[in-house]
């Protein structure tokens, strides 16, 4: 019974979202009626009648196959994109993981200090975006057994040295199959990622200064590299904090970012492939705020969608329409 009325709930959802789409094509975009029928196989009277709200439900499943195959060829628009700012951040990574040139003693062995990566800056720059290309790129495919990059997501419940420890070995997808009987939690981190290996902490601003004061422990006696990514506020209340022995070890590896950049819009527009001045214009606009980058993918998705539909490229109409669906600008005239 319980099932059954999720289900129904959850089917009524997914008509309330595609009645709002629809709308949205309609009243946002200028697209006809007719071209919607047209595109997506369903009949106009029928479509008519759903839109009105006088039936017309045999219109929904068309409907929905069309969104889907939409979404689909729009789903680019979300992916990992190689700007300046993406840039910046991975060469903090590879300069975190160079030796330092201190000794570093893990038990009898004897290996060289790491540095730590301080990558700070406001919402959707790409830090959480280019922390998962690296660990693709660069921690895949990973030898058996060892884990040379582990991202690391803080919750802010690591209140106890031993929780850090719990969440950066479940970071570690299967490293759970290798401690030995008795191993503690740390045993098993070291002797799992390598010399030179690197562990980023997103969300570090939720990290105490006791929390990541004590992982200087890494790159001082176990050679591996840290690097912290977190928001503005955590970066201030960083440097207020004077932590000296973290700042010592940051060297060039630091990346702050106050706002995305042009250069961040423009490596965007070029890998989605959209051109044109004016459409320009209008992404910088929304590309170059707090949480631009995110509405500008959010636009461009939508952008997609709608010169899908119309049967033609994406011109400053289009993607104003696109961007006011996005809510990532206001009305436009």
């Amino acid at each position: 019974m319980t099932e059954a009325i999720e289900k129904i709930s959850e089917d009524a959802r997914e008509v309330r979202e595609l009645r709002a789409y629809v709308d949205d094509l309609l009243t946002i975009a200028k697209i006809p009626l007719s071209r919607i029928a047209t595109e997506s196989g369903a009949s106009l009277q029928r479509l008519k009648a759903w839109v009105d709200g006088t039936g017309g439900e045999s219109a929904i499943a068309p409907l929905l196959a069309w969104r889907a195959e939409i979404d689909e060829a729009s789903a680019d628009a979300g992916g990992f994109v190689m700007t300046p700012t993406a840039e910046r951040i991975i060469k903090a990574f590879d300069r975190a993981r160079e030796s330092r040139g201190g000794t570093a003693h893990v038990e009898e062995d004897e290996t060289q200090e790491r540095g730590i990566a301080l990558v700070y800056g406001a919402a959707s720059v790409g830090k959480s975006k280019s922390a998962e290309w690296y660990l693709k790129r660069v921690g895949q495919p990973r030898p058996l057994g060892a884990w040379p990059v582990v991202l690391v997501r803080c919750t802010g419940s690591e209140a106890s040295r031993e929780a850090l420890h719990a969440n950066i070995l479940a970071s570690m997808q299967g490293a759970e199959f290798y401690p030995q009987k008795h191993e503690r939690k740390i045993d098993t981190i070291r002797s799992r990622i390598p010399e030179g290996g690197l562990i980023i902490f997103d969300e570090a601003h939720l990290l105490s200064r006791r929390r990541l004061d004590e992982l200087r422990y890494f790159p001082d006696q176990c050679g591996i590299a840290l690097a912290f990514m977190g928001n503005l506020t955590g970066y201030k209340e960083l440097v207020d904090a004077k932590i000296g022995q973290i700042m010592s070890r940051v060297g060039g590896s630091r990346v702050v970012v106050d706002l995305p950049t042009e250069g961040d819009v423009d490596a965007l527009l070029h890998a989605w492939g959209i051109r044109g001045r004016a459409v320009r214009e209008t992404a910088v606009m929304i590309g170059v705020q707090d949480g631009g980058l995110r509405m500008l993918a959010d636009t461009v998705r939508r952008a997609c969608q709608y010169a899908k539909v119309n049967g033609k490229a994406i011109d400053d109409d289009i993607f104003r329409a696109a961007a006011v669906a996005a809510d990532a600008w206001g009305a436009l005239s």
